[in-house]
């Protein structure tokens, strides 16, 4: 799909968030297809929350644009977009520096997973509503695979703080989907 915009003219500027999430989210595919080839288990962690900071970009642009001007609850989902992108850029930081550093940044990127799917799933659902129920029909296969690949990271995540530790056979499905 995200080809299919890119070779579109002119180019609208959801389908260029369309094309920039299909393509983090292929990169993130390719280094999860080489992790055990990739140095460090942090680069496939940072793809894979750049890839949900990119899908949220993509819903949000939606939402923005269904709903008209930068409302109340539109400015929310905007701050919450903008400070995902701030803690994924500085993830990687927690491979260098101190150890309190490290240990510091771990729980700001586990929170940063728990909180994200929550949020797309929010802004899905807003979106959904937001648009007339006469087109709605348009959203559907959108909310249902972003809100599905979503639903599951909440389940994973979940999991892992009732339990404190990841589930190895979610962990399993998850990787083995990828």
């Amino acid at each position: 799909i995200g080809l299919l915009a890119a070779i579109r003219r002119p180019m609208e500027i959801a389908a260029r968030w369309l094309v920039l999430a299909s393509v983090v989210t292929a990169t993130w595919a390719l280094v999860a297809a080489f992790k055990y080839y990739v140095p460090g288990e942090i680069v496939l962690n940072w793809f894979e929350l750049l890839r949900s900071v990119a899908w949220y970009a993509f819903v949000l642009h939606l939402y923005r644009r269904s709903s008209g001007p930068w409302h109340g609850r539109a400015k929310l989902f905007l701050a919450l977009g903008w400070s995902y992108l701030i803690l994924v850029l500085i993830i990687p930081a927690q491979s260098i520096g101190s150890a309190w550093l490290a240990v510091s940044l771990w729980a700001v990127e586990f929170v940063l997973r728990f909180a994200l799917p929550i949020s797309l799933i929010l802004l899905l659902e807003n979106l959904y509503l937001t648009v007339p129920s006469d087109a709605r029909w348009h959203l559907n296969l959108l909310c249902i695979a972003l809100g599905s690949i979503f639903t599951f990271d909440l389940i994973l995540y979940t999991d892992t703080i009732l339990f404190g530790r990841i589930s190895t056979s979610l962990f399993d499905a998850y990787r083995d989907w990828e």
